[in-house]
């Protein structure tokens, strides 16, 4: 029979809790002594209610830590918070530290945790940073008395870092760190000095061996501490607000009444009852002035607490790295966090296609036929939420195609995108998850206005668009120096960016590219966005040798777009442009034969109309795709139901080892060949798949899965550019846009059953 764990029975996690440890979001510890023992009802229910709402403002979620009826609970519901506050209805509770957990566990016992029983549950759980009022330490007489708080020696072996106002006012403080450097606990001053704090005043007359200014520098010391597998806590000693400073004379004095009280009536010997005891004479003498402190120092401290934790899961997290639990926890701890799965995966090797930008979430409101809209009103409908974003979409279609032609596993597709600590972001996560996708490109962002992209659309009863919102300012978030690290570490050999990103992302990926012989992909995204790229092209007219991007997937709309806003800002009054535009030697037989081609019928089938290709020439698409190829190789532009032109320009050795270099123009084959002075232009048109008969559902998905399957059918060639495989990857890359253009989703499942025909590596079918 398998050996029954305790923490089967006995530990409760919180959903919101729960979720948080999954995903990687931060959480914070908070005790609960503070309430059972520390506050007077109902004070200390407001105040514990305050202190969650702090830790959420930072962005993290709080854990607030107590015992109910046996049961270990880490985050508590309303009402749990109620039931530990109200000792008058509930009776009398256990103050828990380390040594009474099991006790209060087997006895069935309610009782709130002290910081030494915090931080035992808390490392159990994963949780890192922990904000509470003032640390236990060496009471006053503490030499001959060995009255010495739990909490230093939980300090010296938990890895939790306490943020704390130094230690209470009632102890010996100068013994307290003299204890906790022989425990090995680093103590570190909050602040603009390295005086310690002495919890109702900002100085003690001790000093910190350590300071440190900003969120940051702290998460950077238990970064430390865990990357040296360091077994201690971390104090951080945060000084009360200066506006309480004032006070801290008057209530100083009274600490020092009622610690003088406790030795005439012998308090200062009833072990754990002695420390609530000389709190609650304190606050009597200063007529709640000291509780007023207490509950400010409080909330500093878990304001800070949050900061930390937000910064160390922003800057340090790490999810590869095995959370070293204690024995006695080791159980506990698999219980609740190793049961579900995290944000990111470990170990996985290197992908092959990284995407970069959006990931955001579709939300699609549709009215009944016949309805119309009303302002200030509600209305029966249909609203469907589903996982969106370019990056995703291109990435889902990659990766669906990849699998569908034999790909065994998620290794070969990587998205790389922000996401929120919201619960949109959940939406993205599992939508990964349930296609097999990884996960370990999501950047999780935990400021409190990173909000999780999503794009709210709102349609006719027939489907057409009546108007939305699109909120995607977090993909803004990217930085381009995170991204070139980024794409060190995994090595792919294509990268694929939306123009959700910054031009200074872009500018890294072409960068990258350049330094390690990958190619780059631009999804140009909107009409609106995809102008971003223009400052990339016109850094490379200025450097010498700069890397042209190798591929871009454009509509008719976007290549117009770039076309126009690439002549307004110069970029064809250049030397470098008319000198790579003379050596691709685009005479009088070239445009002959684009005439030629240009007769051609769209179809070539009597039933689907006799349109001819005269539209390439007439709406300037050929003209404007070969103006762009002096800064990108291949440019595939999306036509619809017209079918998809690609104009593409190799260097001569290129165009030899792609075989271009012995191709000739048939325009009867819709193609067209100019060979130059230093290279190889092509322009190729491909038939159109024919079109659902129904009114298109989800025309942008379409485009994002033709730019996904040319990707799929790329990386399935190894980058190979003989004209066969380009053929090859239009046909691909049309039909799961139809099969797209037929779905309710943003990328449609069938995707994955689309078997690729094989290769051809001849100009024949052409």
């Amino acid at each position: 029979m398998r050996k029954r764990c305790i923490s089967d029975t006995a530990f409760i996690i919180a959903p919101e809790v729960q979720d948080a440890l999954r995903t990687g979001r931060p959480v914070v510890a908070l005790e609960s002594a503070l309430i059972t023992h520390g506050l007077p009802f109902p004070t200390n229910h407001e105040t514990a209610t305050s202190l969650e709402a702090i830790v959420r403002s930072t962005g993290c979620v709080p854990a607030t830590i107590g015992l109910l009826r046996g049961k270990v609970h880490v985050g508590l519901a309303a009402m749990e918070l109620q039931q530990l506050s109200d000792m008058g209805y509930n009776g009398p509770m256990v103050k828990v530290s380390r040594r009474d957990l099991g006790a209060c566990i087997a006895l069935k016992r309610s009782g709130g945790t002290t910081i030494a029983g915090t931080m035992v549950i808390a490392h159990a759980a994963g949780i890192r940073v922990f904000g509470t009022g003032g640390l236990g330490g060496v009471h006053r007489g503490g030499e001959s008395s060995l009255d010495v708080s739990a909490d230093l020696t939980e300090l010296g072996r938990t890895p939790v870092a306490v943020v704390s106002s130094g230690v209470k006012a009632i102890l010996d403080i100068g013994r307290t760190l003299e204890y906790l450097e022989t425990q090995g606990v680093p103590v570190v001053t909050y602040g603009l000095t390295d005086d310690f704090p002495a919890f109702y005043s900002r100085l003690s007359g001790h000093k910190s061996p350590w300071r440190v200014e900003s969120a940051l520098q702290a998460a950077g010391i238990i970064h430390a501490n865990q990357l040296l597998g360091l077994q201690c806590g971390t104090l951080f000693a945060v000084p009360i607000p200066d506006v309480h400073e004032a006070k801290a004379a008057q209530i100083q004095e009274a600490v020092e009444i009622a610690i003088r009280e406790s030795t005439q009536n012998g308090m200062s010997k009833r072990g754990n009852d002695a420390t609530p005891w000389l709190l609650r004479r304190v606050a009597e003498l200063t007529k709640g002035e000291a509780v007023q402190s207490n509950i400010a120092l409080l909330e500093s401290n878990v304001r800070v607490a949050g900061e930390i934790a937000a910064a160390f899961a922003e800057h340090f997290d790490n999810p590869y790295v095995a959370r070293n639990n204690a024995a006695s926890t080791r159980d506990v701890a698999s219980a609740f966090v190793s049961s579900t799965p995290k944000l990111r995966e470990s170990k996985l090797p290197s992908p092959s296609v990284v995407i970069v930008g959006s990931a955001a979430v579709d939300i699609t409101a549709r009215l009944p036929k016949g309805t119309d809209l009303y302002s200030k009103s509600t209305l029966p409908g249909t609203v469907i939420t589903t996982s969106g974003g370019v990056a995703r979409n291109v990435a889902e279609a990659t990766h669906r195609l990849l699998q569908g032609q034999g790909a065994t596993s998620n290794e070969e597709t990587l998205l790389i995108s922000p996401i929120g600590q919201d619960a949109l972001a959940t939406v993205i996560i599992e939508g990964l998850h349930n296609t097999g996708q990884r996960v370990d490109g999501l950047l999780q962002r935990y400021a409190p206005q990173s909000r999780t992209a999503v794009c709210n659309l709102v349609l006719d009863g027939s489907g057409q668009l009546i108007g939305g919102i699109a909120d995607m300012d977090i993909t803004e978030s990217l930085q381009g120096e995170e991204i070139a690290d980024l794409l060190r570490t995994h090595r792919p050999s294509l990268v694929a960016f939306d123009a959700n990103t910054t031009s200074d992302v872009m500018a890294s990926i072409l960068h990258y590219c350049q330094d390690s012989g990958a190619q780059a992909f631009f999804e140009p995204t909107s009409t609106i966005k995809c102008t971003r790229i223009l400052d990339c092209f016109a850094t490379q007219l200025k450097t010498q040798g700069q890397q042209r991007l190798d591929f871009m997937s454009p509509n008719a709309l976007e290549a117009q777009t770039l076309y126009e806003n690439a002549r307004s800002r110069g970029l064809y009054s250049c030397d470098t442009w008319w000198t790579a535009m003379e050596h691709m030697s685009l005479d009088d037989r070239y445009r002959s034969e684009l005439d030629a081609l240009c007769r051609q019928e769209v179809h070539n089938e009597a039933q689907l109309g006799n349109e001819d290709l005269s539209f390439l020439l007439k709406d300037g698409l050929i003209q404007m795709a070969t103006h762009l190829l002096p800064f990108v190789r291949c440019i595939f532009v999306k036509l619809g139901n017209r079918g998809a032109l690609f104009v593409g320009h190799l260097n001569v050795e290129d165009s030899i080892a792609a075989g271009w270099q012995v191709l000739s123009s048939n325009p009867q084959r819709r193609l067209v060949v100019a060979h130059g002075k230093n290279g190889t232009t092509v322009v190729q048109h491909f038939k159109p798949e024919p079109l659902p008969a129904s009114i298109p559902f989800n025309s942008t998905g379409a485009g994002d899965s033709f730019s996904g399957a040319i990707l799929a059918a790329l990386l399935r060639v190894q980058l190979n550019l003989d004209l066969g495989n380009i053929a090859e990857a239009v046909r691909l890359a049309q039909h799961c846009a139809t099969l797209t253009l037929r779905s309710d989703n943003a990328v449609a499942p069938e995707i994955s059953q689309t078997r690729d025909t094989p290769v051809h590596t001849s100009t024949d079918r052409l």
